[in-house]
């Protein structure tokens, strides 16, 4: 190597090293310049959770169900006398209505009254001829007091028997004209009530026999709908001769498609426990039902609302709020005036609709609607919400 190449090699040694002892320096500097980062103990995390301030109030229990409209009387139109068909109601037809009294049915009575003129000639005959018995027994007895004072006449010289056997007659003849002024009466067959015509199997013209039936009805004034609920519902259900002397009244409520039609009503009586569902049918009446428009017809399916007994001091509170104790007792979380979760026992009185009815909370108490993880006794949170 000549002294120019080991010159030019130990200009590039040096190099080398001043920009290694530059580095180096940058990189010390930078560190003495580095800002000192102070400690800060970490911050104490407290669970939020959401509440509501509860309302402690009376609350009126209100029981659905549902059934089908029903008559709660129903007749059939039997004839009591046979006959022709003369005239016929142009509302005997099946869906017409009837007032009480109307005349449904006219028989031909020509037959009938005749048999009255007999009979009421058979009563002026007997009576005729008991008015003579009297009058000849009363003279009998004056010539026998004329010829024998003091002694009583016998009986048949008073024509006794015969007066006696004249007033049974009399009175059998009387029985008749009765029974015949009724057949008259009953060529006649009127409406028992106001009503609707359920079915009709008669013309005019036809010959009906006695104790045929010929058309059937149900009362307009008054239906009844069976709603069959649980023991446990029956038991807010003021139900008469059951379990109270009152009646709960009822909402009932037919959705046409086209809108909601309403009707007051009132529980009326409870049938017997099904066995095989176990459950109460209750029979609920409502008055005057075909007075509107649209009537609440027989056979419609409506929805029913029964206001039952008010429960004094509860609590309503979603149902997702209740939480169960590992015995199986129900209870919920309440956050008392120090921010601290507190297990508050209750007792689960009813559920409807989503929420459940409760006793055992005080009035404006916060009760956790929603909480992450797990509650523990005591636990200190931060609340959110109503009341939080």
């Amino acid at each position: 190597m000549d002294r120019r190449g080991y010159g030019k090699t130990l200009l590039h040694l040096f190099l080398a090293v001043f920009i290694l002892l530059l580095g180096v320096a940058g990189a010390y500097r930078l560190i003495l310049s580095k800002p000192e980062i102070k400690r800060v103990p970490p911050k104490r995390w407290i669970p939020a959770v959401g509440v509501t301030r509860v309302r402690v109030r009376d609350l009126r229990i209100v029981v659905d169900g549902e059934g089908t409209v029903r008559p709660s009387r129903v007749v059939d139109i039997v004839p009591q006398v046979s006959g022709r068909v003369i005239s016929l109601s142009p509302n005997l037809i099946s869906g017409g209505r009837v007032k009480e009294g109307e005349l449904l049915m006219k028989l031909e009575d020509r037959d009938y009254r005749l048999d009255l003129v007999r009979e009421e000639a058979e009563v002026r005959l007997q009576e005729s001829r008991l008015q003579q018995l009297l009058e000849e027994s009363e003279a009998a007895r004056k010539e026998w007091e004329m010829v024998n004072p003091g002694k009583e006449p016998p009986p048949l010289l008073l024509k006794a028997p015969d007066i006696k056997a004249t007033r049974a007659a009399l009175r059998a003849a009387k029985a008749r004209v009765e029974r015949a002024r009724l057949d008259l009466e009953r060529t006649e067959v009127r409406a028992p009530f106001d009503g609707v015509v359920l079915s009709e199997d008669v013309d005019r013209g036809e010959y009906v026999r006695a104790g045929e039936k010929v058309a059937t009805i149900f009362s307009s004034r008054e239906v009844e709908i069976e709603v069959s609920m649980s023991l446990r519902d029956a038991a807010f259900v003021e139900i008469p001769d059951f379990n109270s002397e009152r009646a709960s009244d009822v909402e009932v409520i037919l959705d046409t498609g086209e809108g909601l039609y309403r009707w007051k009503g009132q529980v009326s009586r409870a049938l017997t426990v099904d066995e095989k569902t176990r459950t109460l049918p209750v029979v609920v009446t409502v008055k005057d039902p075909y007075a509107t428009m649209p009537p609440l017809a027989v056979g419609t399916f409506v929805k029913v609302r029964i206001k039952g007994r008010v429960l004094k001091g509860v609590a309503l509170l979603k149902e997702g709020v209740l939480r169960w104790a590992e015995e199986g007792r129900p209870f919920v979380w309440v956050v008392d005036g120090e921010n601290r979760l507190r297990k508050r026992m209750v007792e689960l009185v009813r559920t409807m609709d989503g929420s459940v009815v409760v006793r055992g909370l005080e009035d404006g108490e916060r009760v956790v609607t929603s909480m992450a993880g797990i509650g523990i006794e005591g636990m200190e949170v931060r609340a959110y919400g109503e009341g939080g």
